[in-house]
């Protein structure tokens, strides 16, 4: 059975066109491969200044996927201002992955944590 997961990621401009310029050099099955998974994206949002936001709810997400090393790449080089990268697993006891910062979060992505009770 695969791990489900919550995940949200934003990039700026500069680093949604150095995607495009990667995926367009990547091989058929990749750039397929990423096609779907972008367009798999149940909440995507541009701003004015061409910054993105995509959300996923619980899907099925690979870390060695184009998109996830992507942004490890961007944030590894020194972009980390550019992307940043949520992901949260189904388990209450699975750490929360944040890669990147993208320091304007135009889109204030972000997690909240709470505690829920019953009185």
């Amino acid at each position: 059975m695969s791990m489900r997961s919550d995940v949200g990621i934003t990039m700026t401009k500069y680093a949604s066109d150095r995607f495009n310029v990667e995926i367009a050099a990547a091989d058929p099955e990749t750039q397929s491969a990423v096609a779907d998974l972008m367009a798999s994206a149940g909440f995507t949002s541009e701003n004015k200044s061409g910054d993105l936001l995509f959300i996923w709810e619980d899907v099925c997400w690979d870390p060695d996927c184009f998109v996830h090393r992507f942004v490890c790449n961007m944030a590894d080089n020194g972009h980390e201002a550019e992307v940043c990268l949520i992901r949260i697993g189904e388990d209450l006891d699975e750490m929360i992955d944040i890669i990147g910062e993208m320091d304007a979060n135009p889109f204030e992505m972000g997690v909240v944590r709470k505690l829920v009770y019953k009185a």
